[in-house]
């Protein structure tokens, strides 16, 4: 395919588009604005100043999404409030164009779409809800810019510096969107967001073309030296020497507050020390303390920034010895409100944990959003261990971010930090049970054991025992006392070591009845046991009553298989008849009952453990257990 090519008519420069759908370009070598028209190419008058920035990416570089391939041809830079942001212009190999926004390293790819109706620009605001398509999607941001420079190619002309409105858009599932008002209608541009990796990015600016981009200035308040690692993505810093906070964003770090508070806190992890956690590679650059009051108790906490130059930032939190690495989101949860909230993300459900209101009370280091001592923004935040989903409310916007919990052990091998890291005290929101301890698989396997154990008993019951003798005698206690005595046998026992069980019934009526037993092997060897049976009624205050039983058993244990005897000795006072019956191998309740109290245990000490960690977990939470 042919590209457009002609002659930067201020240099004489050759000029070539890669794009065929570029409209404007710049001239490389004077830097001149170029705008191509049906013939040639005119200098608008405009030379071209590119902020500097940190981003790894740069013209040229190459990547695809949703399976197609594109090349950076043009970037425009727009500067805001909270610092600046690029839109890199995409050309795909197919003919086609997009956008890859790049805010603060959180990239979102888009094209233009026909353009619904939308709101007005001065009505349209955070929360608003907009209709895309068929699809709905909320207003995340709105953010008032203006042209900071431009580089390479674009499919419009732009080079005027007035104010422009912007509103973005998030929705389920990473759907994104912007409505730019620059133009009459708006233009629309949807799309969705992406991480660095998913592009597959390459040609990329060197590592050391990114770090020649950290700026070293002077404090205006102390003279110190003050480092800024994220440059154009960096909107205050704080001199390490005096605490002042700083505007990065202007070239002589104006001067927004100097440090008056008693409170100093030395960060755990220094800034500046690079490590890597999640797989990739982090700098520490920024650290605050922030606090929360309930009931009159402060709880403060302290939070690392963590800055990557593709990745963007994270955010490390300490608290009590507990940490968490989070992230912001780019599309918002879905909130039900019905009685206790409930936050859904990617399926996953968060319960409500607590809302308050954050002051930050020391800050150190720089920050890619304005941050003093004595801000306050309102969070709440809502927990599924070990994932918490955090929202901050400033006035006019409200981002989320999602943290998941990391042992300390964990951030100290990351940065390669001395010691050891502080021990964890108390249960924190969206802390793990330690151990991975869950009850219901111990429960279900538990169940499941249990169901064949009764099966087992019920087979067992079903067989019973097997008589091997039963018989029936008289006993006179007036008889002479060799004649008083039984004998039973020879009885054949066979099968495993098994029980024997040794019944007697006695025909006894208000007396009792006792009986020794003595089972011999055909060596002698002798096993003696007895058995006491009484049976007593009567009338009490005209209601009868009972005691006592006819019968009773004796159950020996282990009896190997073998011939043996069993011999009688009936006791008593008056005469009686009696009846003796020898069974094997009968099944022992007690057995089951015992093996069934073994398998719930593990479930039972589980459930007792996850019970009394919740406890603990809800006590701090807006939802404590007591209420």
């Amino acid at each position: 395919m042919t590209r457009p090519t002609g002659r930067c008519p201020s240099c004489g420069a050759p000029v070539e588009f890669v794009s065929a759908a570029s409209v404007q370009t710049t001239c490389r070598y004077c830097t001149s604005v170029l705008v191509r028209t049906d013939v040639d190419l005119r200098a608008v008058g405009v030379k071209s100043t590119v902020p500097p920035s940190v981003s790894p990416i740069r013209l040229g570089t190459r990547g695809a999404h949703d399976g197609r391939r594109f090349q950076v041809v043009g970037r425009l830079v727009y500067a805001y409030e909270r610092g600046r942001w690029n839109e890199w212009h995409l050309a795909y190999d197919d003919g086609g164009t997009g956008w890859l926004s790049d805010a603060q390293a959180e990239y979102a790819v888009t094209a233009q779409a026909p353009a619904p109706p939308v709101p007005g620009a001065h009505e349209v605001h955070p929360g608003m809800a907009v209709d895309v398509g068929g699809e709905r999607l909320t207003v995340s941001v709105v953010t008032r810019a203006r042209y900071a420079g431009t580089e390479g190619e674009l499919p419009f002309e732009e080079w005027e510096a007035g104010e422009k409105v912007f509103a973005d858009l998030m929705g389920g599932r990473g759907r994104f969107g912007t409505i730019d008002y620059s133009e009459s209608p708006p233009l629309l541009f949807v799309g969705r967001a992406v991480t660095f990796d998913e592009l597959g990015l390459t040609e990329l600016r060197e590592p050391e073309e990114v770090k020649a981009a950290t700026q070293t200035l002077n404090c205006p308040n102390c003279a110190g030296t003050v480092i800024v690692r994220a440059a154009d993505r960096t909107v205050n810093v704080v001199c390490a020497h005096c605490r002042s906070v700083l505007d990065a964003r202007t070239p002589a770090l104006q001067l927004l507050q100097t440090y008056h508070s008693r409170l100093e806190r030395t960060p755990k992890i220094p800034l500046g020390t690079a490590g890597t956690l999640d797989g990739q590679p982090w700098e520490v650059i920024g650290f605050q303390v922030r606090s929360i009051r309930v009931e009159g108790r402060d709880y403060p906490w302290d939070e690392y920034l963590l800055f990557s130059p593709a990745r963007g930032f994270r955010y490390l939190t300490e608290y009590q010895g507990h940490w968490s690495l989070g992230a912001t989101l780019r599309e918002v949860p879905q909130l039900t409100r019905h009685g206790r909230p409930v936050a859904t993300l990617g399926g996953r459900r968060y319960r409500h944990f607590q809302r308050a209101v954050a002051e930050t009370t020391f800050v150190l280091g720089e920050f890619p959003w304005e941050v003093r001592a004595g801000d306050r923004v309102g969070v709440s935040d809502f927990v599924a261990p070990p994932y918490m989903l955090s929202s901050e409310e400033t006035e006019g916007e409200t981002t989320w971010t999602l943290s998941e919990y990391l042992p300390g052990a964990a951030v100290w091998k990351a940065f390669g930090l001395q010691g050891r890291p502080p021990h964890p005290r108390g249960v924190y929101a969206n802390q793990p049970i330690p151990g991975g301890v869950r009850a219901w698989p111990k429960w279900r396997a538990a169940l499941v054991m249990l169901a064949a154990l009764a099966a087992l008993a019920i087979f067992r019951y079903a067989q019973g025992g097997a008589t091997v003798e039963t018989r029936r005698f008289e006993f006179d206690p007036l008889a002479p006392e060799d004649q008083q005595g039984q004998v039973i046998g020879p009885l054949v026992l066979g099968g495993r070591t098994s029980n024997v069980e040794v019944d007697v019934h006695a025909d006894v009526q208000n007396e009792w009845a006792y009986f020794d037993f003595s089972l011999a092997d055909s060596a002698g060897s002798a096993t003696r046991f007895g058995r006491e049976v009484s049976f007593y009624e009567g009338v009490d205050g005209g209601e009868h009553w009972t005691e006592g039983s006819h019968s009773g058993h004796v159950k020996v244990p282990g009896v190997p298989p073998g011939r043996y005897w069993l011999r009688v000795e009936p006791q008593g006072e008056r005469p009686y008849s009696y009846e003796v019956s020898v069974r094997r191998d009968v099944p022992s309740g007690w057995m089951y009952v015992v093996a069934a109290l073994l398998l719930l245990l593990p479930p039972g000490l589980a459930s007792l453990r996850v019970g009394t960690f919740e406890s603990a977990r809800w006590a701090e939470s807006d939802y404590p257990p007591s209420d």
